[in-house]
């Protein structure tokens, strides 16, 4: 047989659920903030890379 839940069992389940909430809120920040930097290092990288063929094809038309 099951146990009956009291208020104090209720409110303790409530208060883990509301820490895990923070705490999965808090990583769900981080991840979001990893990936923007993420996303702006993948475009200067475009970018660089872009450049670089731009060089390269440059140099080899001089030849």
């Amino acid at each position: 047989m099951r146990k009956k839940m009291t208020k104090a069992d209720l409110q303790a389940l409530v208060d883990a659920q509301q820490k895990n909430l923070s705490m999965l809120h808090g990583l769900f920040i981080s991840l979001r903030q990893q990936n923007e930097i993420l996303h702006h290092t993948n475009v200067k990288l475009r970018e660089e890379v872009l450049e670089l063929k731009e060089k390269y094809s440059l140099n080899n038309g001089k030849r």
